[in-house]
């Protein structure tokens, strides 16, 4: 099996972050997810201070959600390119689903929308605009970026093609559990 680096989950939240974390864990990698706000806040001033952008947080293999929107700090979005070059050979993953269902899942998430707006400046209305924005954006700037070496990005719906996980993955670690759950479902 060919070796890997590290694996970045670089998509949005309410978008399978927990379920590919547990994903990685289930398949015996040490994972991350969000770390209370921690894991963005750190890469965030790693990144300020002219540091490995991972200093503190080396023993991990995979990093999924990667953001603190408390403090605006959104590392899917804002260094993915860095991570790719300071961390070389390494995979990434641009997990998606329909943009109206991740919308309605974020307005539903906590009181993220309440954040945003109150980060933002936007109404309700102003808010999800801004989010597609950056959801295209985002899609697009990823895209672009891996155009010449698709086998460093991974792109899957996670509602209807997470075998896409596992066929991607298994030439890279030993799958030991091909399940795909469905972690922090948000209630409708």
């Amino acid at each position: 099996m060919e070796k890997i680096n590290k694996i970045f989950q670089i998509g949005f939240n309410k978008c399978g972050t927990l379920s590919i974390h547990h994903f990685f864990e289930e398949n015996g990698l040490q994972s991350i997810h969000w770390g209370m706000s921690m894991l963005a806040t750190t890469i965030k001033r790693n990144h300020e201070t002219n540091q490995p952008l991972l200093r503190g947080y080396e023993d991990y293999d995979c990093f999924t959600d990667m953001e603190d929107v408390q403090s605006n700090t959104f590392i899917h979005l804002t260094h993915f390119k860095e991570l790719d070059k300071q961390y070389p050979n390494s995979k990434f993953i641009l997990n998606i689903r329909p943009v109206d269902k991740w919308i309605q899942s974020r307005i539903k998430h906590q009181n993220y929308l309440k954040v945003f707006q109150r980060i933002t400046g936007l109404d309700e209305n102003g808010v999800i605009e801004h989010w597609k924005k950056q959801w295209n954006d985002h899609i697009t700037s990823v895209q672009e970026y891996f155009k010449d070496r698709p086998k460093y990005l991974l792109v899957f719906d996670i509602e209807s093609e997470s075998h896409k996980l596992i066929e991607f993955f298994s030439e890279y670690i030993e799958i030991k559990s091909t399940q795909f759950g469905h972690h922090n479902k948000t209630e409708n």
